[in-house]
């Protein structure tokens, strides 16, 4: 996607970390590595990281739906107390400010060009990505069998590359836009996209540079 942006001539998604701070960024998608003993272009690969909407997708992750419970503002069991500890969240810090996070991910969210990669990504995710998930992770399935589901993956991106209102029209249906033809895995997430369409005049270009 942001070879699109540039190809296009348009401005980029803003770059959320600068290269002091990729040390951040790999611990919040790899905690488990050492940085430092990250090889150069594993290294760079966090940095570059850091520009598009992906860096967005994974902190507010980790934010929102972390797998530590104990950290970031997803508690699963926040819903079982008062919805008004929302406001609370901020006092129970000990420095009672916005987290490096936080600080982040705030503008990414009111970037247009950030939010029109993760409308990109959403679309990629329901369109290809769950399809063909649920079928490689199906029961009794073998990896050397997958070839014809391969085939029908490129397929049905060069369909939706061919004709593009498969996936951009007003009333986009899941029967044709979707791999299987099923209902969307993510109905809220496709529906918003559908409604900050309007507002993201780039998002069939860079959508479909990303499939």
């Amino acid at each position: 996607m942001m070879a699109a942006w540039k190809k296009l001539g348009l401005k980029e998604p803003i770059c959320l970390v600068n290269k002091a701070n990729a040390k951040l960024l790999q611990k919040v998608i790899d905690p488990g590595a050492n940085f430092d003993k990250l090889l150069e272009v594993q290294q760079q690969a966090f940095v570059d990281l850091a520009k598009e909407g992906v860096k967005a997708m994974d902190l507010a992750g980790a934010l929102f739906n972390n797998k530590d419970d104990k950290k970031g503002q997803g508690d699963i069991h926040t819903n079982n107390t008062r919805f008004g500890s929302h406001e609370d969240i901020p006092y129970s810090k000990n420095n009672p400010t916005q987290t490096n996070i936080e600080v982040n991910l705030d503008p990414a969210l009111n970037n247009m060009a950030t939010v029109t990669e993760l409308c990109a990504m959403t679309l990629y995710t329901n369109v290809i990505s769950q399809p063909y998930l649920c079928v490689v992770r199906g029961e009794g399935v073998n990896a050397l069998d997958l070839g014809l589901l391969h085939s029908e993956v490129k397929s049905h991106i060069q369909k939706i590359l061919d004709d593009p209102d498969l996936l951009f029209r007003e009333d986009i249906l899941h029967e044709m836009a979707s791999l299987d033809g099923k209902e969307w895995e993510d109905k809220d997430a496709m529906k918003a996209v559908q409604e900050l369409a309007p507002n993201l005049p780039h998002l069939q270009d860079i959508s479909l540079a990303f499939f």
